[in-house]
């Protein structure tokens, strides 16, 4: 299972191993910003021949999506003029099966919506054709599986995890081995699962450089990771030991950055029965979307780091 081609607004189309015109299950999806003219309805995507996949956007701010003989419209006012959105199409072996969201990025606002009866995804039907219109800004990307589309946490292949043995690779770990987790107890993995993301557009691989946060040497991670911060700016500022930041929070340009080198990575999530966090290196990432701990928003995250460097600094 892969993400099998990749298109972009401004380079070469990325092509893997392409699905069968039969395939069944399959994962589309395009990212952009819906244009600020409100003149004419405007195309999103195109592509091939009869029944080809088609996606536009109305003068009043609805998507409207037709595949294979079937058309759905959301709501007006579902992207609004300069909006940031992601499309994604998902169809299924069973007959008339599929799935269409939109998901407004900028307010963080997803609508779903009945897909089909149509047919199956193929290849041909998200092949652009010709010039894209205005909506389209960013990214599209084609799966022969059911795939998830950059909302989880997780680790890339080759992150070394603590464990009482030494370090490992986060991808050996399977239910029921033993880590350390971030209280420095010994911890057994409940669930963990592997995923092959695309990380463009609005879902960038986040690197956290070494030495910040105690690491050993630069991790990647998923936008929505979520880091352990400590410190006395964190109780200062918030009266707890600990809180919890996404990685795409901490982005500054200097210790964390974002990192859209490789358009596919493979990323791992880890469940610990504490509840815990893994530690790697000194630094201490939660290896899913869990725990009790606050979780701050970016600005609050910004606002520690600068604390953090202003107080080194004044340390010497």
């Amino acid at each position: 299972m892969s993400w099998t081609a990749i298109w972009t607004d401004g380079g070469p189309v990325v092509a893997r191993a392409a699905p069968r015109d039969d395939a069944g299950d399959a994962t589309f999806l395009v990212e952009g910003r819906a244009s600020r003219s409100r003149a004419g309805p405007q195309t999103v995507w195109r592509g091939h021949g009869d029944g080809a996949l088609a996606l536009g956007r109305d003068p009043d701010g609805a998507i409207m999506v037709g595949h294979g003989g079937f058309a759905v419209r959301t709501d007006a006012g579902a992207v609004e003029p300069g909006d940031r959105f992601r499309l994604t199409y998902r169809t299924g072996r069973a007959a008339g099966a599929g799935v269409i969201e939109v998901k407004n990025l900028d307010r963080d606002v997803t609508l779903a919506l009945p897909a089909g009866p149509g047919r199956p995804l193929r290849l041909a039907d998200v092949t652009p054709r010709g010039a894209l219109g205005d909506g389209f800004a960013g990214l599209a990307a084609l799966a022969n599986h059911n795939a998830p589309c950059g909302d989880r946490a997780g680790l890339e292949t080759g992150t070394m995890v603590a464990t009482p043995a030494g370090e490992v690779a986060v991808e050996t770990l399977k239910p029921g081995a033993v880590v350390l987790d971030d209280a420095g107890r010994f911890a057994n993995v409940t669930a963990a699962e592997a995923r092959e993301a695309v990380t463009l557009g609005s879902m960038p691989a986040i690197r956290m450089r070494a030495p910040y946060f105690g690491l050993a040497t630069d991790l990647c991670l998923t936008h929505r990771t979520q880091v352990v911060l400590s410190g006395p700016e964190v109780e200062y500022t918030f009266g707890t030991e600990t809180v919890l930041a996404r990685a795409a929070d901490l982005v500054n340009g200097t210790s964390v950055l974002r990192d859209m080198t490789v358009p596919v990575r493979t990323f791992h999530r880890v469940e610990l029965a504490t509840g815990g966090c893994l530690r790697i290196g000194r630094a201490r990432i939660a290896g899913t979307e869990a725990g009790e701990r606050p979780v701050i928003d970016r600005a609050a995250a910004q606002s520690l780091l600068a604390m953090r460097r202003d107080s080194r600094a004044l340390i010497g």
